[in-house]
């Protein structure tokens, strides 16, 4: 309200320098004062607003629920056509997970025989980040190859 009063008096500060430097008459001098008060309760005397930015809900959902598919394909592809890194990294999870449940730590260098028997050359080389520019056919087949190995047992033999 303090601030609303300030502005009130410079407004009435310049209507009468108005009335006297400019010439202008009374009637006109006080119409342009009153429409300048009126503008500034508008416009000062709104509240605040508590809270200005969108409400942002905290969701827990379980990993591979709709938004997890969503926020991917949303992101698999990056400006160049290629897919992006952190599509890449999705599926790195993903193959790190199935091997895991055979035995074989993707991130252990002395794993690397067994998961690059498993995964086969390119998923290998395209869950590893070898790749200098991994396009939308080798991930579908970097995916596929994940869906064929058997987390209960050993993964179908490869066909090249």
């Amino acid at each position: 309200m303090i601030r609303l009063a300030v502005y009130v008096a410079i407004e009435a500060a310049v209507a009468a320098m108005l009335l006297l430097a400019a010439g202008t008459d009374l009637a006109h001098t006080l119409m342009a004062f009153l429409a300048a008060v009126a503008v500034t309760v508008f416009v000062v005397g709104q509240p605040e607003p508590r809270s200005p930015r969108w409400p942002r809900t905290e969701v827990s959902v379980k990993d591979g629920a709709r938004d997890d598919v969503s926020n991917l394909s949303w992101t698999l592809l990056s400006k160049d056509d290629a897919v992006s890194p952190r599509a890449v990294r999705a599926v790195r999870a993903t193959a790190s997970t199935r091997l895991r449940l055979l035995g074989v730590d993707l991130d252990d260098p002395a794993d690397a025989p067994a998961a690059r028997r498993l995964l086969g050359d390119e998923t290998y080389a395209f869950v590893e980040s070898s790749l200098d520019k991994p396009t939308l056919p080798h991930l579908l087949r970097a995916i596929d190859r994940l869906t064929e190995i058997d987390p209960a047992g050993t993964a179908p033999p490869r066909s090249t």
